[in-house]
């Protein structure tokens, strides 16, 4: 006779479902950057992004995809040419999550008058074949700012050593060493920077390689 059979079929779709730690961020009145954590505690990829950035927040990477592993945004706050007071913004963490796809953060930060000293790099790596290189130091806030170099080497010479940045502007510093009539060796120097926003320190090192011998064989 006939004979019936039933089949059951279960089919799993993965969901992604994001996650993170704080909603709320505040930058105070000195720090300049931050790590915020997007997780994914679903299954599949989660794809994300921010919407109503304010033009004084940025965010490295502004875009992205998590799977198993969490991904670190770097959030950065751009004090200089804005009012001095308090400034805060809501932006919105949007994505694919079956749960909260559009996050709301809140983002706030101090502005003073004063200036602050910031340095691009705090490291000159000469090794033993450059002879030139330059890092830059900027005033990320606002007001005007008056700065120094000082260094203490003979083999090393700094330029320019001083110096006024307003509201947002940057100077490239460039160094130039010399390794005529040194033994050989590794060099350090520190180049001390200092201005009315703070103080900080670039440190400069090179390489002297050993010089060649010349051995003569006797015929």
């Amino acid at each position: 006779g006939d004979q019936s059979a039933s089949l059951t079929v279960t089919i799993f779709i993965e969901e992604p479902i994001i996650s993170v730690a704080s909603r709320t961020i505040q930058f105070g009145t000195t720090i300049e950057e931050t790590d915020f954590v997007i997780g994914n505690i679903g299954q599949g990829d989660l794809d994300w992004h921010f919407e109503d950035m304010p033009v004084w927040l940025k965010a490295a990477p502004s875009t992205g995809k998590t799977g198993v592993d969490a991904t670190t945004v770097t959030l950065s706050v751009e004090r200089a040419g804005q009012a001095e007071g308090e400034i805060s913004s809501i932006i919105k963490l949007v994505s694919n999550s079956r749960q909260e796809p559009a996050i709301e953060l809140t983002i706030s930060a101090s502005i003073t008058s004063a200036p602050r000293l910031s340095v691009g790099s705090t490291q000159l790596e000469f090794g033993e074949d450059l002879a030139q290189l330059s890092f830059e130091i900027a005033n990320s806030n606002n007001a005007t700012l008056d700065w120094t170099l000082e260094e203490n080497s003979d083999w090393m010479v700094v330029e320019p050593s001083e110096g006024s940045l307003g509201t947002g502007e940057a100077a490239v510093i460039g160094a130039t060493v010399t390794r005529v009539g040194l033994r050989a060796g590794i060099y350090e120097d520190e180049i001390s920077i200092s201005s009315n926003g703070g103080q900080a320190s670039v440190v400069a090192q090179m390489r002297v390689a050993q010089a060649a011998e010349l051995v003569v064989t006797p015929e």
